[in-house]
């Protein structure tokens, strides 16, 4: 499923569809070859017809992925 993404100040409201039950959403500082992904411990939120989450940034990047286990 696509990922979307949007910024509100330090905050990031990540949403993707529900027709794309049991992925996880993860996120890792930084994209290389010894990185570790790690799951986002923010509730996910049932808005309309898309699972939603919010995540505060501390500062510097982050990048994001859904994957099913």
């Amino acid at each position: 499923p696509a990922l979307n993404i949007s910024r509100s100040g330090n905050t990031s409201v990540l949403s993707w569809m529900t027709n794309a039950p049991g992925f996880l959403l993860e996120t890792t500082p930084a994209l290389s070859n010894s990185n570790a992904w790690a799951g986002v411990s923010a509730p996910v939120y049932l808005i309309g017809g898309q699972f939603v989450v919010t995540n505060t940034s501390a500062g510097g990047s982050l990048f994001y992925r859904l994957w099913k286990p």
